[in-house]
């Protein structure tokens, strides 16, 4: 459950700063519980960038960022199988 909360408070921030536009918050909590790996590829990206900090690991962070994106890309990609 933390990982749709914080998954889709990063969503929400990362999709209206990059211009995509404005979400509804409870919308994408609401995508994020019927996908089927978006929580985990978010909680391994969040994993990846606290190492960045805890270890003041360059690649650790670089990691982190590309999963967030995967992370993003995930959620708004259509799936033929059963979730979001």
């Amino acid at each position: 459950m933390e990982a749709w909360r914080f998954g889709s408070e990063f969503a929400l921030g990362f999709l209206k700063g990059a211009k995509v536009g404005e979400f509804d918050i409870t919308e994408l909590f609401d995508c994020l519980k019927v996908e089927l790996n978006a929580d985990k590829i978010f909680m391994q990206a969040n994993a990846d960038i606290g190492r960045m900090f805890e270890h003041r690991d360059a690649d650790e962070g670089v990691k982190g960022l590309d999963e967030m994106i995967q992370f993003i890309i995930y959620m708004g990609t259509d799936k033929e199988s059963k979730g979001g």
